[in-house]
């Protein structure tokens, strides 16, 4: 093995705090074997990460950049596996490297660990006992303790190497002490004989420090759950404990503050408490022994990597280090977990072995940082570092020399704001040697799983780290500190710019110019830094105003009014020559820069006029240009700003013209509220943007039909004022008459609206023609084509408008040309943004699902043309696997625990959606599928099978977990319709192995039901759904039935009326509706004034009376279908179960036959525009009424 160059073990715990290695002086655990390195090696007394969370810090260990620079930025993010690292430069340098452990930066091809002669990685967190690790060849399950598997495997990895004549590089990363701190059964009674010393901020009151701090959801004795105690939950819902959902992906439930009693989950013990202080100090006592226990196994495995070094010869050429992917809080300020800039968080343990260079029992108290980790290696191993590398080779520092130059300053940032579990906000800042400086921003700034929030309580925070240590008292406002203020701020500024990082902060002004950062400068002590810097003066009143809740401080000689406008003041003495040309009050004619309040020419933003027009407005006051052309009213909101102190600016083109009244009541934007906080999430409501849309409500007149509108519906999706709801909806619904040749965005929503409304109260016919007018509408303003003078928030009001019609419109055309108002081809518009682009909601969990429903109806338009051509063949279709397979693309399942997760997230409507509707299937004739290999369409029959049972069990764990009634999407009925009848079917009639039995598929058929008179019992959308499904239900529990066939056709000629009548049933199939089908259940005449009876539009009819089902209308009022089948005369019509002839049947021989769409992608849709056959956007809608016919026997 090379001799000149060293070996590199480096071993990494996760969420290590330095204070539970006994080396670091804290007294309060053991870990001898740890403390080897720092007796045999030196101990870093001041090693920082640059971002104190699991997934960036490791990304910034492996690339020796900061976050902004590798892409890793939050939790969320995963490391693309093409950018440069230190493994890769290693490796092409003549090491061997391995990888073993930890990952944690994504799994796939996209994000597996490269670089490295070999790796095994445990999937996202890992488990503690018998954990799954991922190699190259896939993963694997391997029994026993993690810390001592990933042990072995490196142990193993370095005994293969010895021969090889190479030296070796291994990242050894553990899971422990990670969350829930599970430990090895040899440690599961330390620490249960003596308490653990509380630390003296446990019960800190967070005051004089940012807000930040007291917000934050990691408190030991408020926000520890179950599961990381190891004691037993509870059954039942709030009562037990506020449910939360971990990284690990488990939804677990907090302790209650006030809990009484406890038991451990492991024997039993119970234990009781009489005050909330006596809970909170056991559950620290609990949480530290659990912590410790764990990090034993550590400790002692690093003791069995150093005896095997000494045992084969090679300590004295290896580097040793340990170190944690960042700090951790042990009860300091009441915490747990990491995150912050705090010490305790911030600080890395790092300790490192190398007899060679460096001596033992030294200790270092210059600053480094993870990013420097990289650097250092490449310099041990003799390779030139490369230049994207934002780090620096502390080589030096282990040789007990600090270098001249050497940059005591420490850079983190945290950019996962308002973060899901514990809503820790985002911040910023430098440490040197003494000071602290955090800015917290406090803004989402769109990285992933950043959530908005709290944008408007921005803070500084300044802690002397040598008079208060504990970080208690924020100094940033005392005066004696002014000076330090803005030697930190400048630090922070040259180290943002030498990084590339981008400030968020307001910049200092020096003079009457910004500040520019100078270049990397060493700091050694505080007291010498105002020579380093210069003698450039900072204005800092000025800096300090930009925090003033009101005012803002002025340069002296500078008139108000210049100041307020950002230009230059001639400083002419009485009034200045601007102030003067413009009429305006010039500070300088009061005597006081100060006295006179700045006025405005222009309003502080568009008028309201112009804004709901989506014009460019002047901004003049009293009214804008466009207001005064047109001679209305020109009414601007109230500014934002604090600092002018402006009133809303109204203007009328008449004297005696009023403002505007209130367009609703206090009590009815009780329900605009309601509206948004539990209706707006399911995809059908999504185009309305919750700001504008409130703020229209609240308005004048003019927005009244969008106001009365949303109240409506969620007056009745919430069973409220149910009467005032249909008055609103027709009050709303002859205004848009009024209007109806003057369409505008808020009286398109409005009518969407009201298009729902009817839909859900069961007026399809009303709403079959208002859609039609929506539609002309949208087409009139030219909605279906993008608008780039718009503003973003316009722009995607107008696309979203346009889809949910596409959607709301699919309910009544299934396909049928005839009936299509927007077909996808007339549609030149972009996909819709995610929510949090859109709404700016602080409610994550949208990841672009609107977009993805948008994108599948696109899909369902392409396998509906192809389900209605292949419905209507009559010889076969050898192209149908092909064509399936272009579909065919692996999707996404629900797990019971992940719908538990998912019952907190507003986002589930959407969510669920999209998974079922993935899950869907379809059906196909017998003469088509007779020709294609039989093993195919067993396979094809099995997968039918598969994911109808997946759509039933989501429903069922949905409907079991849930605690209150969920507003889910009608297209969710129709799936769980589909899926019921198909799971029906083939539990009778399939032919594929291991088909389910009757009881078996009745039994989920049942549950399923019992989801949806739950989710939909009010529904006069589903309710035929429903009823449809029970007597499909009935029909195939009866025993006894088999299947027959039916008579062959007559081998005569056929004549010229036998081919009108196949034309003519080729016509009525084609037209064959659903039971779900909007036109169907709408009942329109047949078109003559004295028609005694009206009968549903488009019936359905079959070639001979024998296989009639017409659809007839009940005494309900509720369509039905008449069935043929032989019943008893107590039992109701079984409709579910009839005419399969020449679907499923070939021959004497009756089959089933299925095939599956599992997709999301339109991958085929070049071929299928091949097929010449009508638009259809529902999976099988009128097909599957066929799947049944004949079923049973007559």
């Amino acid at each position: 093995m090379d001799s000149q160059r060293p070996n590199i073990i480096f071993i990494m715990a996760d969420d290590h705090a330095s204070k539970a290695i006994s080396c670091y002086g804290a007294g309060i655990n053991h870990t001898p074997n740890i403390d080897r390195l720092a007796s045999e090696g030196m101990k870093f007394n001041h090693c920082y990460v640059t971002n104190s969370i699991c997934t960036p810090s490791r990304a910034a260990i492996l690339t020796g950049t900061h976050n902004h620079v590798n892409g890793v930025m939050t939790l969320n993010d995963n490391i693309n596996k093409h950018l440069p690292n230190v493994a890769k430069h290693l490796r092409t340098g003549g090491y061997r490297t391995a990888m073993v452990g930890k990952w944690h930066m994504g799994e796939g091809p996209a994000h597996e660990p490269t670089g490295f002669d070999y790796w095994s990685v445990l999937p996202g967190q890992g488990d503690y006992w018998d954990p799954e690790f991922i190699e190259p060849r896939g993963g694997h399950i391997e029994p026993g303790y993690v810390t001592d598997i990933i042990t072995d495997k490196c142990l193993n990895f370095i005994a293969e190497n010895r021969n090889t004549g190479k030296p070796f590089f291994v990242m050894c990363h553990h899971k422990a002490p990670h969350r829930s701190w599970e430990c090895d059964d040899k440690h599961k009674h330390l620490y249960a004989d003596r308490p653990i010393r509380v630390p003296e901020t446990f019960t800190d009151d967070y005051k004089n420090r940012a807000k930040a701090a007291k917000v934050a959801k990691m408190r030991v004795a408020e926000d520890l759950t179950y599961q990381d105690l190891g004691l037993v939950q509870p059954d039942g819902g709030s009562r037990v404990g506020e449910r939360v959902v971990q990284e690990s992906g488990s939804s677990q439930r907090k302790i209650p503050v006030d809990a009484t009693r406890l038991i451990d989950k492991d024997d039993g013990t119970v234990f009781t408490f009489k005050s909330r202080g006596e809970l909170a100090e056991f559950k620290f006592q609990r949480y530290m022994q659990r912590y410790l226990r764990v990090i034993q196994s550590v400790d002692d495995n690093v003791g069995r990597m150093l005896d095997y070094l000494d045992q084969s010869g090679l300590a004295d050429n290896t580097i040793v280090i340990y170190t944690s992917d960042q700090g951790f809080f042990l009860g300091e300020h009441g915490w747990f977990d990491k995150r912050f800039m705090y010490e305790e968080s911030f600080q890395m343990p790092f300790l490192i072995r190398y007899p060679a260079e460096i001596a033992k029992g030294s200790v270092c108290d210059d600053i480094i940082c993870n990013v420097d980790f990289a650097p250092t290696w490449l310099d041990f191993a003799k390779l030139p570092m490369p230049n994207y590398m934002q780090g620096v080779s502390f080589r030096e520092l282990l040789r007990g020399k600090t270098p001249a130059d050497w940059q005591q300053v420490a850079y983190h940032r945290y950019w996962m704001h308002n973060d899901i579990i514990h809503e820790a906000r985002a911040h910023y800042g430098v440490r040197d040697q003494r000071y602290k400086l955090i800015y917290w921003y406090n803004e989402a700034l769109g990285v992933a799983g950043a959530r908005p929030g709290a944008e408007d309580e921005k803070e500084w925070e300044l802690f002397d780290c040598e008079r208060d240590p504990l970080e208690l008292f924020n100094v940033y406002r005392e005066p004696e500190y002014q000076q330090v203020v803005k030697d930190m701020t400048r630090l922070l500024e040259q180290k943002m710019q030498e990084i590339g990082d981008e400030p968020v902060h307001p910049p200092l002004i020096i003079g009457d110019r910004w500040r520019k950062a100078g270049p990397r400068t060493a700091r050694t002590d505080h007291e010498t830094s105002h020579d380093r810097y210069g003698d450039r003066s900072i204005v800092m009143e000025t800096y300090l105003s930009c925090f003033k809740a009101a005012g803002s401080l002025s340069v002296p000689g500078t008139c108000i009014q210049r100041r307020h406008r950002k230009v230059k003041c001639d400083k002419r003495e009485v009034t200045c020559g601007n102030c003067e040309r413009l009429s305006l009050n010039c500070s300088y004619a009061s005597g006081s820069v100060t006295s006179s309040k700045p006025q405005r020419l222009r309003g502080v933003r568009a008028c309201a006029s112009c804004r709901d027009s989506k014009i460019k407005c002047s901004g003049t006051a009293p009214r804008c240009s466009n207001c005064k052309r047109r001679g209305r009213s020109c009414i601007y909101p109230p500014s934002k700003r604090p600092i002018l102190n402006l009133s809303p600016i109204i203007s009328s083109p008449d004297e005696d013209e009023e403002v505007c009244e209130p367009a609703i009541s206090e009590e009815m934007l009780g329900l605009v509220d309601t509206f948004f906080e539990r209706i707006y999430h399911m995809p059908s409501f999504a185009f309305l943007h919750p700001a504008t849309t409130k703020r229209r409500c609240r308005d004048g007149m003019r927005h009244r039909a969008l106001a009365l509108a949303v109240c409506a519906i969620a007056a009745l999706f919430t069973a409220q004022n149910q009467e005032d709801a249909t008055v609103w909806t027709q009050e709303a619904e002859q205004y848009i008459w009024q209007n109806l040749e003057s369409p505008t965005i808020p009286r398109l929503q409005a009518l969407l609206l009201i298009v729902r409304y009817y839909m859900e109260a069961g007026r399809f016919q009303r709403a079959f023609m208002l859609i039609a007018i929506a539609a002309r509408s949208a087409a009139a303003m030219r909605l279906n084509h993008e608008r780039q003078d718009l503003d973003a928030i316009a722009e995607e009001v107008r696309r979203r408008i346009v889809w949910s019609l596409k959607i709301t419109e699919r309910y009544f055309s299934v396909g049928l040309p005839e009936f299509e108002l927007c077909p996808f081809e007339s549609i030149y518009l972009q996909l819709p943004n995610s929510e949090e682009e859109f709404s700016g909601t602080d409610q994550p969990g949208d990841y672009g699902l609107y977009s993805l429903h948008v994108r599948l109806e696109n899909v369902r338009r392409d396998i509906m043309k192809l389900t209605r051509a292949v419905a209507l063949c009559e010889q076969p279709y050898p192209l149908l696997a092909k064509l399936i397979q272009d579909f065919h693309q692996d999707g996404i399942e629900l797990s019971p625990l992940q719908i538990t997760e998912l019952l907190g997230n507003p986002w589930l409507p959407r969510r669920i959606l999209v998974i079922i509707s993935w899950h869907q299937s379809h059906s196909a004739p017998g003469v088509v599928l007779d020709a294609l290999d039989p093993d195919y369409v067993a396979e094809a029959e099995r997968s039918c099978l598969k994911h109808s049972i997946a759509i039933i069990e989501i429903l069922t764990n949905l409907n079991q977990q849930s605690t209150n009634r969920l507003l889910l999407e009608f297209d969710i009925a129709i799936c769980a319709y589909h899926a019921t009848r198909l799971l029906l079917f083939i539990s009778r009639f399939g032919r594929a192995i291991g088909r389910p039995t009757l009881e078996f598929a009745s039994s989920r058929a049942d549950l399923c039901l019992v989801a949806l008179k739950r989710f939909y019992g009010s529904s006069a959308l589903v309710r035929p759904i429903i009823e449809e499904m029970q007597r499909s239900v009935r029909a195939f529990s009866q025993q006894g039935y088999t299947p027959t066939s039916p008579p062959l056709p007559d081998s005569n000629e056929p004549t010229r009326d036998d081919c009108e009548e196949q034309l003519s049933s080729a016509a009525k199939t084609r037209q064959r509706l659903a039971i779900h089908s909007l036109l169907r259940q709408a009942e329109f005449s047949n078109g003559e004034d004295d028609a005694e009876e009206t009968v549903p539009a488009l019936q359905n009819n079959s070639e001979d009376s024998t296989t009639s089902s017409d659809v007839q209308v009940s005494t309900s009022g509720s369509p039905s279908i008449r069935n043929e089948l032989p019943i008893d005369e107590d039992q109701e019509p079984s409709s579910s179960v009839n005419n399969i002839k020449g679907h499923i049947v070939s021959g004497s021989n009756q089959q089933s036959y299925f095939y599956t769409d599992s997709t999301l992608s339109p991958s085929m849709s070049e071929q299928a525009e091949n097929l010449q056959f009508p638009f259809s956007l529902w999976f099988g809608q009128s097909d599957h009424d066929r799947l049944y016919d004949n079923a049973l026997p007559r």
